[in-house]
């Protein structure tokens, strides 16, 4: 896989946790030139760096690693949102917008409609669970960008975090 043009996710990787050039060069192992490139969207970075920048600051930062891993996986994981309809740097808006996303979703789950075996499914049976996907992929996308902001709002430890929710997941034998 080739490399990946990165800048914004460098851009906030300085603006929310301060780690700038020479850092974060060093801790990478590449040029300052390089970084620096890296940065304005003028040298891509490759999947083993991009590794090495989540090991090294995606416990403090994740949102630098939503849009690494959004980058490196062509586009199949959750953005982070920087729009005008909510302030992600607001963990309470986050919450409520999150909530309204929750109601959504729930009111398109239609479980008559998935009933009959998908390959004989109706055209209107296939539209509502359409819908229901839309509604819960947006419900998924809120659901990141908010556990993103109350782990950079809070100060929490992103690979803690995961570490526990693997260990209950695998006691309720979800996960091997």
């Amino acid at each position: 896989m080739k490399g990946k043009f990165v800048g914004p996710a460098i851009e906030h990787l300085q603006e929310k946790e301060e780690i700038y050039g020479d850092y974060f060069a060093e801790t990478l192992d590449i040029s300052k030139s390089s970084a620096s490139a890296m940065k304005n969207n003028k040298r891509t970075m490759g999947r083993e760096t991009a590794q090495k920048a989540i090991q090294a600051f995606g416990d403090t930062a994740p949102k630098f690693t939503m849009m690494l891993t959004r980058a490196f996986s062509n586009n199949q994981t959750a953005p982070v949102m920087d729009g005008l309809a909510v302030d992600v740097n607001n963990h309470l808006a986050m919450i409520m917008r999150l909530k309204k996303e929750i109601t959504d979703v729930k009111e398109a789950i239609n479980i008559n409609d998935m009933l009959r075996d998908p390959q004989h499914a109706t055209d209107n049976e296939r539209n509502s669970i359409l819908n229901f996907l839309i509604e819960a992929r947006e419900m998924d996308w809120y659901l990141d960008n908010t556990i993103a902001t109350l782990i950079e709002a809070y100060g929490f430890n992103n690979d803690e975090v995961n570490d526990r929710v693997t260990r209950k997941m695998k006691s309720e034998g979800a996960i091997r």
